[in-house]
C-alpha cells in the first residue's frame, strides 16, 4: 500500500511541481524514500517489539501511519510531502515487523507457513485494490490517493480487540549483531531480490508514458494486475514448501520474474507489457513469504523479532536502492534495455539456485547454538 497507492499519481505530482528543475527526481524520491525509513526504522522495531510487546508497537504504528498520511495529503510543498513520506516509512517499519513477528509467535509448522502465505496474499491483494483506487483518485487530484492512508485508523479498534499479546516467554532480548551474523545470507539475498523486483514498480508508469498511455487509471490497472497476480501464488506458499527446500522456492520466483521482465522489455504494446507485469507479480507473491520462511528457519525463537526487523530493513533498503542502482544502466540501455538486463540477472539467479540445490528437499533448522546464547 505504501508504494502502490501513490504510484499512479506520480505523473500528476511531477506536473504540479513542474516549476522546480529537480521535480522529477524529488517525485521519484517521494515513492522510494519511505523504503529507506522503513529500513532504518526496522532495525529498532524488532528490539522495540521485544521491550514493549508486539501489540503496542503494532497499534502505535497504525495510528502514526494514518497521521503521516494526513501530512502528505495537506502538503504544500515537495519538502512537506517528503517529510510525510519519511514518517510513513518509520510507522510502516513498526507495523510490518510487529505483524510478522506475531505470526511467528502464534503459529508453528505448516500452520505458520499458511499464515505467512496469507500475509503475502493480503499484501498483494490490498496493493491491487489500492493501486486501482489510487489510479481512480489520481484523476481528480494527485492529493486524493493520500486520503487512503488516513483510512488506516479504521484498523485500530479491531486490532486492539482481536489480537492478543504473546506470552512473555515468546519474547527475547537478542542483540542485533549475533542475529545479523546468522541471518546474513538471507539479508543479502533479500536486498538483491528487492532491488530486482522493485524495478517494474518504479519504472512501469514512465514506460507506459513512453508508449503513449498517460491516463493514471490505465496505469493503475496495469499495476493492479501485477500485484493481484501474487495473491494466488502467496496462498499456495505452504503447498509449495511441502515439496521444496526454503531456498528452492526462489527458483520459480526468479524464473517468473525474469520471464516477465523479458516480455516487458522486448514486446511492444500495452497488453504485452501488462502480461509481463503479471509474471513479475506471480514472483512477487512468493517473495515475501519465501524470505520470511527462510529467515525464521535460520534463527531461534528468542531472536525472531530482531531477525524480522533485519529482514524488513533489507527488503526496503533494496527498494530504496533500486532506482539508484538501475539509473546508470537505464541511461546506457534505455528502459527496455534495463528490463532485459533485469531478466538476464533473474534468469541467471534461477539457474544458479536450481544447480546448487538439486536434490535438496528438507527445510533447514534453527541453529541450536544461537538459541542457547539467547536464552
Amino acid at each position: 500500500m505504501l508504494v502502490a497507492t501513490v504510484n499512479p499519481a506520480l505523473p500528476g505530482i511531477a506536473a504540479h511541481f513542474a516549476d522546480r528543475p529537480d521535480a522529477e527526481l524529488l517525485v521519484r524520491l517521494a515513492l522510494t524514500l519511505p523504503a529507506l525509513f522503513i529500513a532504518l526504522g526496522s532495525l529498532a522495531a524488532g528490539q522495540a517489539c521485544d521491550r514493549f510487546g508486539r501489540k503496542p508497537i503494532f497499534a502505535a504504528s497504525i495510528a502514526g501511519y494514518a497521521a503521516s498520511g494526513a501530512v502528505c495529503f495537506f502538503a504544500g510543498s515537495l519538502e512537506q510531502l517528503l517529510l510525510g513520506r519519511c514518517l510513513q516509512g518509520l510507522c510502516a517499519a513498526g507495523a510490518v515487523t510487529a505483524c510478522t513477528t506475531l505470526i511467528a509467535d502464534l503459529y508453528e509448522g505448516e500452520a505458520r507457513q499458511r499464515m505467512i502465505g496469507r500475509q503475502g496474499a493480503a499484501v498483494a491483494g490490498s496493493s491491487m485494490v489500492f493501486v486501482l483506487l489510487g489510479g481512480l483518485l489520481a484523476v481528480a487530484s494527485w492529493r486524493a490517493p493520500f486520503a487512503l492512508y488516513m483510512a488506516a485508523i479504521l484498523l485500530l479498534p479491531p486490532l486492539l480487540l482481536a489480537i492478543r499479546e504473546p506470552a512473555a516467554r515468546d519474547r527475547g532480548d537478542a542483540a542485533i549483531l549475533p542475529v545479523a551474523a546468522r541471518a546474513l545470507p538471507v539479508v543479502g539475498f533479500a536486498a538483491l531480490t528487492s532491488i530486482l523486483m522493485f524495478l517494474p514498480t518504479i519504472n512501469a508508469p514512465f514506460l507506459f508514458q513512453a508508449e503513449g498511455v498517460t491516463d493514471p487509471r490505465w496505469i493503475g490497472v496495469a499495476l493492479a494486475a501485477m500485484t493481484g497476480a501474487g495473491v494466488a501464488t502467496a496462498l499456495n506458499y505452504a503447498r509449495l514448501r511441502r515439496h521444496r527446500d526454503a531456498w528452492q522456492v526462489f527458483v520459480p520466483v526468479l524464473a517468473s520474474a525474469g520471464l516477465g521482465m523479458a516480455i516487458i522489455g522486448a514486446a511492444p504494446g500495452y497488453g504485452a507489457k501488462v502480461a509481463g507485469l503479471v509474471f513479475v507479480g506471480v514472483a512477487m507473491g512468493l517473495m515475501i513469504p519465501g524470505l520470511t520462511g527462510l529467515m525464521l528457519e535460520r534463527v531461534a525463537p528468542p531472536a525472531r523479532a530482531v531477525a524480522i526487523g533485519l529482514l524488513t530493513a533489507a527488503l526496503f533498503f533494496g527498494e530504496f536502492l533500486s532506482p539508484l542502482v538501475t539509473e546508470l544502466p537505464k541511461r546506457l540501455l534505455g528502459l527496455p534495455g534495463l528490463f532485459l538486463l533485469g531478466a538476464a540477472v533473474c534468469g541467471g539467479g534461477a539457474l544458479a539456485l536450481w544447480w546448487v540445490g538439486r536434490g535438496t528437499v528438507a527445510p533447514g533448522l534453527a541453529d541450536p547454538s544461537l538459541e542457547r546464547t539467547l536464552d
